[in-house]
């Protein structure tokens, strides 16, 4: 299970699991990896943007979950209405049908 760490912003003490969720957590983990760690690789496309994840949704994957619900199928992923925006409870779409390639 990965591992949240403070240099994303997120405190060491405030490490949660999945809750029995882990593929929303695994969408917030990676929402927060892409957006504050700059070793990641879609960093220059999120954070190197400028855009940011919500502290409300950083701090908390048990908040996140709240907020968002499970996803409904494997069809849908996470996005933004604004694709400058960052990840906020009022910019994020609560879940799309994936386009496929």
């Amino acid at each position: 299970m990965h591992q949240i760490y403070g240099e994303l912003g997120v405190p060491r003490k405030n490490r949660e699991t999945s809750l029995g969720h882990p593929v929303e957590y695994k969408c917030w983990f990676n929402m927060i990896d892409r957006c504050h760690n700059p070793n990641h690789a879609d960093y220059a496309n999120y954070g190197g943007r400028g855009i940011e994840v919500c502290e409300r949704w950083r701090t908390s994957f048990r908040t996140f979950l709240n907020d968002m619900g499970a996803r409904p199928s494997s069809a849908h992923s996470i996005d933004r209405r604004d694709n400058a925006g960052n990840y906020t409870p009022i910019i994020v779409i609560i879940y799309k049908i994936m386009k496929r390639r």
